[in-house]
């Protein structure tokens, strides 16, 4: 485990100082720590061929489809609409807050991945007209994001918590709404204050010139095509529970991610581009530009992918809750704190908190502890200082195109003022429960 822990202080070390490509670095980290743990060359190789492929899955599609939507939007005008419409109504006095409520609007039915990437359009654009730091309106629709992915169902870490831990899934929402939101107050809005003065180049991707508002497409357009993802994705809300035939059959196949970006991305394009009179080679052009702004990013996803995909072959999770779980302390901070352990080796915070519950349920079942707030308390160790082997890390380095060292002291500090006010929440709410 030294080893592993070694190899990893070596690839930031490369990272930073070496300015070694960061695709390139992860897969030679994950061969050493592999070779140097023992493990047979054929099962390393196993391992991060099966950490990119896990990595990338849908997200070839969804950050590629997402940015070519992304780039209509920006291209057309309908960014800039929505962003127009967004200051009018919250001023810039109250943008930081009116941004965190959109993450965690948009956060609560979709993935981190999709809502990001979704929204990243407009939160340039807001930050461009405004002329406020995308930094400084950012960090709070991230935190929002990260939030409702982290501690909320329906999404996957809380949702297989409850079932592990044996929780009420309605008393889990209720609790994590409780820390849900002062959590991403403090993450978004509060920490964003001290971001004003940083100044950033976001990615070229969406840096469009400012259109005249006559050849601004309507607003109704405008926010149709920027929320198709997002309403395709929350139809299965609508069938009733039990609910057959073909009609629930074509519901749930349209609001699978992949399905819905080629959905909407195909209605976007005729809305915003060829319904006004582009050609199909310039629309294509654009799909070209968009797909080569995410095309690095996927790769060091990938990457972070197959190292974390090591770190779990080598048993490095395990490793962590086993040396935790005999130590006698209250089981909210010892589920807060292996969680932590393993986010901070393996990197995936879904790992991190199904590994903790798998590991720890069983002891702690007669702990006398209310399991909704183990399993909170789960979630939030799952997300501290997200870093290098992280693809949330890059995910948000690139699309705000900044150094290492500048996503650390910002992205990764957002998931610890997160994960740290998590495990306060369920602390203080335990006085009470």
């Amino acid at each position: 485990m030294i080893t592993v822990i070694a190899i990893s202080l070596g690839l930031l070390i490369g990272l930073i100082l070496l300015r070694v490509n960061a695709f390139i670095a992860f897969l030679i980290a994950s061969l050493a720590a592999g070779l140097f743990a023992g493990l047979e060359p054929l099962i390393v190789v196993s391992a991060i061929e099966k950490g990119l492929g896990n990595s990338l899955g849908s997200l070839v599609v969804i950050l590629g489809f997402g940015a070519a939507i992304g780039k209509i939007l920006s291209d057309s005008g309908a960014a800039q609409k929505i962003s127009q419409v967004i200051l009018l109504a919250a001023g810039d006095k109250y943008l930081p807050l009116a941004m965190m409520v959109i993450g965690f609007l948009v956060g609560i039915p979709l993935f981190f991945a999709v809502g990001f990437v979704i929204l990243a359009p407009v939160l340039f654009s807001v930050a461009k007209k405004s002329a406020l730091s995308p930094l400084y309106l950012g960090i709070p629709m991230v935190a929002a994001l990260s939030v409702t992915h982290g501690l909320l169902p329906p999404h996957p870490a809380p949702v297989a918590l409850v079932k592990t831990f044996g929780a009420a899934m309605d008393t889990t929402i209720l609790y994590g709404f409780l820390i849900a939101i002062p959590a991403a107050i403090l993450a978004g809005p509060f920490f964003s204050q001290f971001m004003k003065k940083v100044a950033i180049s976001p990615l070229k991707l969406f840096d469009t010139p400012p259109l005249k508002n006559e050849e601004l497409p309507s607003l109704t357009v405008s926010l149709f095509c920027a929320l198709l993802p997002l309403l395709l994705l929350i139809l299965p809300v609508f069938i009733p529970v039990g609910s057959s035939g073909m009609v629930s059959e074509l519901v749930l196949f349209i609001a699978q991610p992949f399905i819905t970006m080629v959905v909407s991305l195909i209605i976007a394009m005729y809305l915003l581009e060829t319904r006004q009179g582009k050609d199909m080679k310039q629309i294509m052009n654009q799909f070209e530009q968009a797909f080569s702004g995410v095309a690095m990013i996927l790769l060091i996803i990938a990457g972070a992918g197959a190292f974390s995909q090591v770190c779990s072959q080598i048993g490095l999770d395990e490793y962590i809750s086993k040396s935790m779980a005999d130590v006698s302390i209250s089981p909210i901070f010892l589920c807060w704190i292996v969680a932590a352990g393993i986010r901070l080796a393996v990197g995936s915070a879904t790992v991190a908190a199904t590994a903790t519950a798998g590991m720890l349920s069983d002891a702690l079942a007669p702990a006398g502890v209310s399991p909704e707030l183990l399993v909170l308390s789960t979630c939030a160790g799952s997300l501290i200082f997200s870093h290098l082997n992280d693809g949330g890390f890059w995910l948000f380095k690139e699309y705000f195109n900044m150094s290492i060292k500048q996503t650390l002291m910002t992205w990764s500090i957002l998931e610890t003022i997160i994960a740290v006010s998590g495990l306060a929440g369920c602390l203080i709410l335990n006085m009470f429960i």
